[in-house]
């Protein structure tokens, strides 16, 4: 892979003049090119004895036509060699100066190195653009399709100068970010420590218990030595930390591990946990019916504490991040990835300084609004973490071509690449998932798959399971970059989003006890947050955590997709919210102790993307109908009904809203076992009313005649919540609604 760019790299280094003495050799070694105004900006220059001992000599010369204080060299045993550094003024307008040096001995002995000298452009603010695997492509080809940095392996060790790249890289305003921070490597070195199973043996995964302490010195120092190697190029902005690494973890009960859980909770691991992923609480005997547990339920400890620091990656990741930054010297920033790919609870990424994760845009492109919500809920557990998101430009043959599968005007790549596991994406959900990326608040858009998005104009050499096998994808990825991102990505990087008034818990004591993690891309609950999106009601994700700390203050529907199990005080806390006037939004695994306000379908994909998308939508639109008269989102399609199974319009209306006490509404319905009696009790009291009046809650009047048409019936049917919480009328007037 790396091949073609080391050659690339070779080559530049003889464009260097250099005619050197029968006996010593001089040359200068790291970069040529420095920022505008970089301060301490100095040339590296080597003199060795080559063939025989070497007496005193000089350095002179000059660099961008400015003489350099000449320089005495000591004398020099044969094979010795010494690092000399000559200042330069960077305070230059940017361009490209001459370096004109000579080593001189008496006489005729001399050698002289000519080069050049390249003064960077600052760059200004930019929406960072990332595609992963530089492999053999040029820089310059990269930026003109919009990209402005590279996640790649720029050299593995000192040992090969490749700087001539680098300092091109750096003069055209491209930057990158270092892949080589991975304690991938850790799993090939000896020894090394394994998860252990409960019978004492290595776990057959190979899965490198990241919780040893002489693990993470280990990887601690391997992201320091990397540092070393780049510290001195500005052009390496900073680095991935342990991308998918965490994949493969698992719980461990060697002696160690064992002991720090004892340490921490006071007991042993509980019997009952055997998998990362949780138990059944079907499994679990004299279960709560009411399917609440208390806070400190032991299995539930334990599962929080192996999450969040207990398998070790945590904390490694975030040791490895203070190594790296404390070598480097210099304002660098990390991120790791995939950073949901975990149970719902905070800490992913350790201390990161950004956390991101990728998702397929086939069959269902918004699948990315979905996955950039869970990592801000993700985030808001380190404020001081920025969120990122990515996009596959590879698609699997699998999903949409299959191999073997014959049709009409069967296109030109399938016998040019008839074996090809991954093909383009097609330009419609590139520019679709691009524009998901964007409309939200993040700090930097990356893709992967570069050998399925462009031609290699240099070489063809290629990755043999990524095609290109539809341009358009490129060019609908580029229109955007250059058009869109480019001009407007500091602005995109600072607009904040509004704050949602819908929010989709994703709870980690239903993850746990009813297996409900989404890993940021499959389950129940990732399936609702689709079926959301698709209905306009843009939820936010929220955790157990969230609402423990923020509360629910400025939420007013509360959906609840998958929540078998539920602590005390989470319970409490949607119970009082519930009382307040909010409206929660229940399914069929709801725990009992909990009555929802509305009842939302649930759905299991079957594979078949049109019906698996269609159904979703059926079951978002129904849930946007019935929330229609007590809450109305901040947008809606242009027309009054979509068709679901088709394409939702693409540019909505931004609309007012008008709330009323649902709740009220709700719970009148709910004693009179008649929703439809509740909605029409409902209209008739807002049409008494001028139509873009805000209710906050009901009229006395109204109030008073809701009680005495329920009086009869709340003694056959009690209330299944207090509605003490309905206050008096308070009415606002509205302005009118902008389009």
């Amino acid at each position: 892979m790396f091949k073609t760019f080391f050659s690339r790299a070779a080559a530049l280094l003889l464009l260097a003049g250099i005619s050197a003495t029968a006996d010593a050799g001089m040359k200068i070694i790291g970069r040529r090119a420095f920022l505008r105004n970089e301060k301490d900006a100095v040339l590296k220059v080597i003199v060795q004895a080559d063939k025989n001992d070497l007496p005193s000599m000089e350095i002179v010369g000059s660099v961008a036509d400015r003489p350099i204080e000449n320089i005495k060299t000591p004398p020099l045993a044969k094979g010795a060699k010494k690092e000399f550094l000559i200042p330069v003024e960077t305070r230059l307008t940017v361009g490209k100066y001459p370096i004109e040096l000579t080593l001189r001995g008496n006489g005729s002995d001399q050698q002289k190195v000519t080069d050049q000298m390249l003064i960077s452009p600052r760059l200004p603010d930019q929406m960072p653009v990332l595609i992963w695997g530089m492999g053999t492509y040029h820089h310059q080809d990269l930026q003109e399709e919009g990209f402005t940095h590279a996640i790649s392996e720029y050299w593995k060790s000192r040992k090969f100068e490749n700087y001539p790249y680098l300092d091109e890289m750096l003069f055209d305003g491209f930057r990158g970010l270092d892949s080589r921070a991975n304690a991938r490597k850790l799993l090939k070195e000896k020894p090394i420590s394994l998860r252990v199973m409960r019978n004492g043996k290595p776990n057959p995964k190979k899965s490198l218990n990241a919780a040893d302490p002489e693990m993470q010195d280990r990887a601690g120092k391997m992201a320091k030595e990397r540092a070393a190697v780049l510290r001195d190029y500005p052009v390496i902005e900073g680095a991935i930390i342990n991308s998918e690494l965490r994949d493969s973890t698992e719980l461990s009960f060697d002696p160690r591990s064992k002991a720090a859980f004892q340490k921490f909770a006071g007991y042993p691991i509980p019997l009952e946990a055997e998998e990362k992923a949780g138990i059944s609480y079907t499994s679990l005997r004299k279960f709560p019916l009411s399917r609440v547990i208390p806070d400190n339920d032991p299995i539930l400890t334990f599962y929080k504490w192996f999450w969040k620091d207990g398998d070790g990656w945590n904390e490694m990741n975030s040791r490895m991040v203070r190594e790296f930054k404390q070598e480097m010297k210099r304002p660098v920033w990390t991120f790791h990835d995939p950073a949901v790919r975990v149970p719902p609870v905070w800490g992913s990424g350790g201390q990161v300084d950004c956390i991101s994760h990728w998702v397929y845009a086939t069959p269902d492109p918004i699948n990315i609004g979905a996955v950039t919500s869970e990592l801000q809920a993700m985030g808001k557990g380190n404020p001081n973490q920025q969120i990122m998101n990515m996009t596959q430009i590879i698609v699997y043959r699998s999903a949409v071509a299959p191999a073997g599968m014959k049709v009409a005007n069967e296109p030109a790549w399938v016998k040019e690449f008839p074996k090809a596991p991954y093909i383009s994406i097609a330009p419609d959900e590139m520019s679709i998932a691009v524009w998901t990326q964007i409309s939200r608040h993040v700090q930097g858009i990356m893709f992967h798959g570069i050998d399925s998005l462009m031609a290699n104009k240099r070489t063809k050499r290629s990755w043999s399971s990524y095609r290109l096998t539809n341009p358009g994808a490129g060019e609908s990825l580029k229109a955007i970059l250059v058009n869109i991102v480019r001009p407007f990505g500091p602005v995109l990087k600072r607009v904040p989003e509004r704050k949602n008034e819908v929010a989709l818990l994703e709870s980690f004591t239903a993850a746990m006890f009813a297996r409900r993690s989404t890993w940021g891309s499959v389950g129940w609950p990732f399936q609702a947050h689709l079926a959301l999106l698709w209905a306009n009601l843009a939820p936010s994700v929220i955790y157990d955590e969230t609402i423990l700390r923020d509360g629910l203050d400025g939420v007013k529907v509360l959906i609840l997709p998958g929540c078998d199990v539920l602590t005390e005080k989470v319970y409490h806390a949607i119970a009082d919210f519930q009382r307040k006037g909010g409206i929660v939004v229940g399914d069929r695994f709801l725990v009992p102790a909990i009555t929802p306000d509305l009842t939302m379908e649930d759905y299991t994909r079957i594979d078949d993307p049109v019906k698996d998308k269609a159904e979703l939508q059926k079951i978002g639109l129904k849930l946007r109908r019935q929330l229609a008269p007590f809450y109305q989102p901040y947008c809606r399609p242009p027309t009054p009904t979509w068709s679901p199974g088709s394409a939702v319009p693409a540019m909505p209306i931004i609309s007012s809203r008008s709330t009323t006490n649902a709740r009220s509404a709700i719970i009148s319905g709910r004693i009179r076992k008649s929703w439809k009696k509740a909605l029409t009790t409902l209209e008739r009291f807002r049409s008494d009313v001028p139509e873009r009046v805000r209710f906050t809650s009901w009229e006395p009047a109204a109030k008073s005649h809701l009680r005495s048409r329920t009086e009869k019936r709340s003694s056959k049917q009690p209330m299944m919540q207090n509605t003490s919480a309905v206050s008096s009328c308070c009415c606002r007037k509205r302005s009118a609604p902008s389009a």
